[in-house]
């Protein structure tokens, strides 16, 4: 089955469901969830088949001050290594192993691998369940660092690279 929770908030626009538990299809379209001073707009579907990791995605996502682990564990990242409120887009298709797609985040009021982070910003691209993240700008209270990062989302392994960094 499909667990489809993303949290509290207030949802507006249209979503539909078709199926069973074990199999179907829930369609979302100009939905958007209200939290505070928090928004998470979704558009596409989500299909899912009986079994484990038989989730497909097809989603258009746009944040703004939204919980990271929200959208996480919508998502279905069970050990994502970032906390914070994200601003940004993302458009991913496929599964979690086979994931697609790009996007641009900022994370603000976080962590990441378990270090505190004033803002995390980077690309982000999708390639074969694989998320690459660019142009990667971390500032922390110790400095602020340059790199990219990689996290395969079916191993949940994480490796990344610093090309710049004025840290104290």
């Amino acid at each position: 089955g499909l667990d489809l929770q993303i949290g509290p908030g207030l949802a507006t626009g249209r979503m539909v469901i078709a199926g069973t538990p074990d199999q179907g299809r829930a369609t979302f379209a100009g939905v958007t969830i209200r939290r505070g001073d928090a928004t998470l707009a979704l558009n596409g579907t989500v299909n899912w088949n009986p079994g484990e990791g038989n989730v497909v995605l097809d989603l258009q996502i746009a944040a703004n001050n939204f919980p990271v682990s929200d959208i996480a564990s919508f998502l279905d990242f069970a050990e994502f290594p970032v906390t914070g409120n994200l601003t940004g887009t993302l458009s991913i298709a496929g599964s979690k192993e086979s994931f697609e797609g790009s996007g641009n985040v900022t994370v603000r009021e976080g962590s990441i691998m378990g270090e505190p982070v004033e803002l995390a910003s980077a690309q982000i691209t999708f390639t074969q369940g694989r998320m690459r993240a660019t142009d990667v700008l971390v500032r922390a209270e110790a400095g602020e660092i340059r790199g990219e990062a990689e996290l395969d989302l079916a191993k949940e392994t994480f490796s990344y690279s610093i090309s710049s960094g004025s840290i104290d």
